[in-house]
């Protein structure tokens, strides 16, 4: 199997040489639209299952998206956190935001 013949073995190294950053840029290319197509999937997955709100090492960065989406009261390893039950007495959400704009600032108030 394969090539035996010691000038065919050179030929072949001497055309990866030649090529070798095509080769490398295929490869590269090749993982990074892998793996950026595979984090979206897998994101895209964590979200619809909820398991980043069960288990803490899958949560985004910005705990402002769990917060304003309610869906903190689904976290139960927050401490002091009711669980989704309890909370069903909640009518509704009073958020209070500061905004800036250019130099000017302005505190808006929002009933969710």
């Amino acid at each position: 199997m394969g090539a035996k013949d010691d000038k065919v073995v050179e030929a072949i190294f001497e055309l990866m040489r030649r090529d070798l950053g095509w080769i490398l840029a295929y490869h590269l290319t090749l993982w990074t639209v892998a793996g950026l197509a595979g984090w979206q999937l897998l994101r895209r997955l964590v979200r619809r299952k909820g398991w980043d709100r069960k288990h803490p090492w899958l949560r985004y960065g910005n705990f402002w998206h769990y917060l304003l989406t309610g869906e903190v009261l689904e976290m139960r390893d927050i401490s002091g956190n009711t669980t989704l039950e309890d909370a069903r007495h909640l009518d509704f959400i009073f958020v209070d935001v500061v905004v800036a704009a250019g130099s000017q600032h302005a505190l808006l108030r929002h009933i969710i």
